[in-house]
């Protein structure tokens, strides 16, 4: 103002905002669009995956712990563009799923094993690849399994792992049992060898299944406990779906009804995350793996020839141990081109007498 009270040039407000002024406003609206989207969107997957019928669970609730950490940063970034409305209905949906995803993705057991012997078991999916390269036989040898189970297994993949130590300085075989059902022609090839001795050795298929399951006893460093290596249906739309499902319950209940000591691994087509997967974990009151701190994901490794980084995929490799076992740890292998990597366990027999309690599943 001049003396006379009137305005002067210099202090009239501009008939514009300044241009960085625009311009932050614009990328503010378009922060807050995008993580609204991005929002909406790992929302209703999160939300299909709790709620949704078969076969939309079966294809959402895999994604759980990604539309978790979508969320997180769609709500951190409605936070700093202040768009607290929006925040505030977000919130209850971050919520639910942090405890849904959290406990499973941050596992960390208070198992307590007993030192006095262990043993190590190695499942992996070889994605009807003819043979094994150098770098996998390489790998199994040094990871040096106790067992080791192949799911979709070509007669070139049995021969190199059944091979395996014949060439040692004693001559003497790797292998105390093997059992092989190759399939050269498809999916349902599967195998186990192992340096214990089995017996009472089965390989089945489940009521309405397509693929074979092996079950054995393994006479281990533990005393005798049963292996069960399996390879349930893809839920591939709505009837594979129902498949896998009943694959799922069928061994679950028949797991649930021996008194043996139990491992039970392989590839299921299903996730932490899945119903199936919760009825089977509450079934059995078995432990998985991953309670021992070791959740990872293992599919998929390739995708249309393109590496895909392991945080961007999902866990269908599973091993579980029944009650009066402990996983002393677990973690995946390597990428070696199958599209699956391996997983790998340490058993040992809980040093609490066999006290124990049941995997913990989402809610």
């Amino acid at each position: 103002m001049n003396s006379e009270g009137n305005a002067s040039v210099g202090d009239r407000e501009p008939l514009l905002p300044p241009r960085d002024a625009v311009g932050r406003s614009v990328v503010g609206w378009l922060a807050v669009f995008a993580a609204g989207f991005a929002a909406f969107v790992a929302a209703a997957v999160f939300i299909l995956g709790r709620i949704g019928t078969n076969p939309i669970e079966a294809l959402a609730s895999p994604w759980t712990a990604h539309g978790f950490a979508v969320l997180v940063v769609s709500l951190a970034v409605l936070l700093l563009c202040r768009a607290w409305r929006a925040a505030i209905v977000l919130s209850p949906i971050v919520i639910w799923a942090g405890v849904v995803t959290v406990p499973v993705i941050s596992a960390s057991s208070s198992f307590r094993a007993d030192p006095a012997a262990s043993f190590r078991a190695v499942s992996m999916n070889v994605g009807q690849s003819e043979g094994p390269s150098s770098a996998v036989m390489e790998w199994l040898s040094t990871t040096d399994a106790d067992l080791v189970g192949l799911i979709e297994c070509h007669s070139r993949w049995a021969r190199a792992v059944h091979e395996m130590g014949s060439e040692t300085v004693d001559l003497s075989p790797r292998w105390a049992s093997v059992i092989i059902d190759s399939d050269d022609r498809g999916t349902q090839g599967i195998a186990l060898f192992s340096r214990f001795p089995l017996h009472d050795v089965v390989v089945e298929q489940a009521p309405g299944g397509r693929g074979p399951h092996i079950k054995a006893i393994a006479q281990t460093s533990l005393g005798a406990v049963r292996v069960v290596l399996v390879h349930p249906m893809a839920p591939l739309g709505p009837t594979l779906t129902r498949l896998r499902n009943d694959e799922l319950d069928w061994l679950s209940e028949d797991c649930a009804a021996t008194p043996l000591p139990t491992l039970v691994m392989g590839d299921f087509n299903e996730t932490p995350f899945g119903r199936a997967y919760g009825r089977f974990a509450a079934t059995t009151g078995y432990r998985a793996g991953w309670e021992s701190g070791g959740y990872e994901p293992t599919w998929p490794t390739i995708l249309f020839g393109i590496s895909v980084p392991q945080v961007l995929g999902i866990s269908i490799d599973h091993a579980f141990v029944s009650p009066d076992l402990v996983p002393v740890s677990f973690k995946s292998g390597p990428a070696f081109g199958p599209d699956h990597r391996p997983i790998v366990i340490d058993v040992a027999r809980d040093a609490l007498t066999g006290s124990g309690g049941s995997s913990p599943g989402p809610s």
